[in-house]
């Protein structure tokens, strides 16, 4: 019994270091900063769709995101986008 519990001890001890560790790791790290405007308006083209309600995956649609909400999807070349909307094709992604 007093085995179990110095092992479980030690093993919560060991975690912590090393929870503690990687904590410093990832704090320390210099991660690069956004430059410029957020992307406020997108289409994604060519990616594939999971239907949560059906169980099913749809390929080859394009999504029109603005003000981070989705506002238009359907089949690739079924949905209007506006000329001033960048395309980021994500087939293969």
């Amino acid at each position: 019994m007093i085995k179990r519990l110095a092992l479980g001890a030690l093993t919560l001890l060991l975690g912590g270091v090393l929870f503690g560790g990687a904590l410093l790791y990832v704090k320390g790290r210099d991660y690069p900063k956004p430059s410029g405007d957020p992307l406020t308006k997108a289409a994604f083209t060519g990616i594939n769709v999971v239907d949560v309600v059906n169980g099913r995956v749809v390929t080859g649609q394009t999504v029109l995101v603005r003000d981070g909400k989705i506002k238009a999807m359907g089949a690739d070349g079924s949905v209007a986008l506006p000329n001033s909307v960048p395309q980021i094709d994500m087939r293969g992604r």
